[in-house]
């Protein structure tokens, strides 16, 4: 009996799917057998983002035959002679001229190369390597006739609701005409995946999206715009069915939790594991999402490269099914951690006494040896490290240590708290920790760098005071008037990394009645800029404001042209409220200001 997985990949194989057409909105119902997808028909012409959805596009004939009338190709005997989306043409060519418009495969002589012309106008096709050789016409017959219709383009979209709103969104492609591991594997591996997280209580939500490459995801997030602020992590997968090792292809930053999380549990399933950094080969849909302005942390799982890649060898044949199922494994236990993952909290002081808790006979292994596990365990339940990073550090099973943190606290020596990231604050004397960054009262040893910030005019563009540089000495009595001013409350922003002051974050006009305030911030040092760490200051300062100063409601403002301040504070869970026309000047023009809202009661529930 074949697999779901293997059943699917079969139905779906001999269909033709390109962006847009008949058979890909076909795929999209035969997986609608298997799981109950949404699918959305994006209408041609939208704009998404800096893209246009495609028209749709539709093949009467395509040949090419040589002078004495021998056909060298057809569309009906193999789709992939015809390159996707080319465009028509009608007359005779040389032979140098049908090479300009032909791929061919010198790895794969005797297969035809996908190949594609999406967004480049013109005629295109593809024939065998060793069939070219063989070419002896000085001219060619060209006859292709294809239509362009302004219609739809279909994407699938399946949720699983989880507790919170936090969403990791799952990413396979649909695209690839008669290429089977390049895609088709993602699909079914997901398809599988998704069906068996049905079965259990979810914290996080997740969304399984079934589209077009990069195009299919960029217009879905344009389609969703405000969906982008609660995407907390991205996964793609494909090509996982062949004999090979496992790549992890990893975020933008390159050390997020969804990194640790995948590289911890692929190379416990895959020793010869081979990790990249983002953007690289293959790249796929995690680049989309990795993108400065979309900001959601997004890896991708493959097996490449393989000399079958884009070529009709790209078969049925090629799979191997327990390869596949190995992949599906991994990505289930990399959802099985962040599912699981959370930081336990001591209810105890000092080294605990096992045989007054009942303890004693777990502290031994079968043997009589103490169980290391458990004993790692105990001296890092520090009320900051989480259950993976516990793991992690002492390169233990994950589960095992699970499994020890539920007796504890089963037993009442522990408490969980799930908010391990970000969302609790911890303030100690005069700085709010973090993860990667913290907040510290300013000194007069940082006026020279505050100073520099502030004369620098890219870094004070978009600031609606202060955009005519500033002394020494004026930024000095600004400073001593932060600490007696009890209606501002600014602190620097320091990376823990080298402990370097790099910007500033400021609750202002804190108004302790009705419980509000303003909140902006300025990443002052370049380079740290695009990391994530104005996401994460202006988190901590949030929280802040609303568990220490009791606020209600936390206001920011940003100009309509600065993006990347507007998507940062969507991110965050602000809503746009309102628009002050004309109301910034900059580079000689006037733009409009937009001003967002966060409540205390909208943070708690993000």
């Amino acid at each position: 009996m074949i697999s779901l997985k293997e059943e699917l990949i079969k139905r779906l194989y001999p269909l033709n799917r390109t962006l847009a057409g008949d058979d890909t909105d076909n795929a999209l119902e035969i997986i609608k057998e298997y799981l109950p997808i949404e699918i959305y028909k994006i209408p041609s012409g939208t704009q998404a983002f800096t893209w246009t959805i495609p028209d749709r596009w539709e093949v009467e004939h395509a040949y090419v035959k040589d002078d004495s009338g021998n056909t060298i190709m057809d569309y009906e005997d193999n789709p992939l002679y015809l390159a996707s989306y080319s465009d028509s043409f009608n007359g005779w060519v040389t032979y140098d001229e049908l090479l300009a418009h032909a791929s061919t495969s010198k790895v794969m002589p005797d297969h035809i190369p996908f190949s594609y012309k999406y967004y480049d106008k013109d005629w295109h096709i593809s024939l065998e390597y060793n069939k070219v050789l063989q070419l002896t016409s000085e001219r060619y017959y060209v006859d292709i006739k294809t239509t362009f219709k302004k219609e739809h383009m279909s994407i699938g979209e399946y949720t699983l609701p989880g507790s919170l709103d936090e969403t990791i969104l799952l990413i396979c492609n649909i695209c690839h005409p008669y290429q089977v591991n390049d895609s088709l594997v993602g699909v079914a591996t997901f398809v599988s995946l998704v069906r068996k997280l049905e079965k259990r209580k979810l914290k996080y939500t997740y969304k399984l999206l079934i589209c077009p490459e990069t195009i299919g995801s960029i217009a879905y997030l344009a389609k969703f715009d405000g969906l982008i602020p609660k995407i907390k992590y991205g996964i793609f997968t494909e090509m996982t069915g062949i004999d090979r090792p496992l790549r992890l292809i990893k975020t933008r930053c390159g050390d997020n939790k969804i990194d640790k999380i995948a590289e911890y549990v692929l190379k416990r399933c895959d020793k010869e594991l081979e990790v990249f950094p983002v953007f690289s080969e293959p790249a796929n849909d995690e680049k989309v999402l990795n993108s400065p302005g979309f900001d959601i942390p997004a890896i991708s799982i493959v097996r490449w490269p393989y000399n079958e890649y884009h070529t009709s060898a790209d078969d049925l044949s090629i799979v191997n099914y327990e390869k596949v199922e190995e992949a599906e494994n991994a990505l289930n236990m990399i959802i099985d951690i962040l599912e699981k993952d959370y930081v336990p909290i001591r209810k105890y002081r000092g080294y605990l006494c096992f045989s007054a808790c009942g303890l004693e006979k777990d502290m031994r292994m079968k043997d009589g040896t103490w169980d290391n596990v458990l004993l790692n365990t105990l001296i890092s339940l520090d009320n900051k490290a989480s259950l993976f990073d516990i793991a992690k550090k002492f390169s233990m099973d994950f589960n095992r240590v699970y499994d020890i943190c539920e007796t504890l606290k089963n037993k009442d020596l522990i408490k969980k708290d799930d908010n391990n990231d970000m969302n609790k604050v911890k303030i100690e004397k005069e700085f709010i920790d973090g993860k990667k960054v913290y907040l510290r009262l300013f000194c007069e040893e940082d006026l020279p760098i505050w100073q520099s910030w502030f004369n620098d005019i890219d870094t004070i563009k978009y600031l609606c005071a202060g955009r005519w540089g500033t002394s020494i000495n004026s930024q000095k009595k600004f400073m001593e008037a932060l600490h007696t001013d009890i209606n501002q409350f600014q602190m620097a922003v320091v990376a823990k990394e080298g402990k370097q002051l790099i910007g500033l974050v400021k609750l202002n006009h804190i108004n302790l009645i009705a419980r509000n305030a303003d909140i902006s911030i300025v990443i002052g040092e370049k380079s740290c800029r695009g990391q994530g760490l104005a996401y994460e200051a202006l988190r901590l300062l949030i929280s802040y404001g609303f568990d220490y100063l009791n606020l209600h409601r936390i206001t920011a403002g940003s100009v309509e042209e600065n993006i990347a301040s507007l998507n940062l504070f969507k991110k965050l869970g602000f809503k746009e409220e309102g628009l002050y026309r004309e109301h910034f000047y900059v580079d000689g023009k006037y733009f409009n200001s937009i001003v967002m809202g966060l409540l205390r009661s909208e943070y708690k529930d993000s």
